[in-house]
């Protein structure tokens, strides 16, 4: 896809609902490809299928999930 973000990578926290979807949706719409996490699996299960990007799930108030998910971005 092209667009000004186009080859660049989006982390997106607390992206499976409300602002953090639109803002993963709008990144995406740009070129950008986004990595959106949160706690909720469905929810970013669907947003990451929607916008061809990749959910992880993760409680940013658990430092063990905080580490483990910027250990596989």
């Amino acid at each position: 896809m092209q667009g000004i973000l186009a080859g660049k990578l989006a982390l997106v926290t607390g992206g499976g609902r409300g602002i953090g979807a639109a803002i993963a949706r709008a990144l995406a719409g740009i070129g950008a490809r986004v990595i959106v996490c949160g706690r909720s699996k469905s929810d970013l299960d669907a947003i990451a299928k929607e916008i061809d990007g990749v959910a992880i799930v993760c409680d940013l108030g658990s430092r063990a999930d905080t580490d483990r998910m910027l250990g596989s971005v």
